[in-house]
């Protein structure tokens, strides 16, 4: 049976990273780890301090595209939002840790061919 797009990219995967004493639980969209996302954050990595606002709402938007849910809670119990203004006041090394608990756990690395020596 064939596939849509919108299927594959509506395909989920979780992880759970460890932000201080607590766990994060995060659902995540692994195919939305796309080629762009890759240039997006080449992108923030060569940012200079002149366009540091950029780069952040570069990473938010990523974020917010990748998240489908976490467990991080507003006060009141319900799930603190995931669009790019929410994320915006959320602490850096947070974002930055979230960013790295989804993409360890994609690794695109483990997907390319492997070479095998002779």
């Amino acid at each position: 049976m064939p596939i849509t797009l919108s299927k594959l990219a509506n395909n989920t995967a979780s992880v759970t990273l460890t932000y201080d004493e607590d766990s994060v639980t995060i659902v995540y969209y692994p195919a939305r780890v796309t080629e762009r996302t890759f240039a997006e954050l080449q992108a923030f990595a060569g940012i200079d301090v002149a366009t540091l606002a950029d780069g952040f709402a570069s990473l938010n938007n990523i974020l917010s595209n990748l998240i489908k849910s976490w467990d991080v809670q507003n006060d009141d119990g319900g799930m603190y939002p995931t669009d790019p203004a929410s994320l915006a006041v959320l602490p850096i090394a947070f974002r930055l840790q979230v960013l790295s608990a989804v993409m360890g756990d994609i690794r695109p690395e483990a997907l390319m061919p492997q070479k095998t020596l002779n």
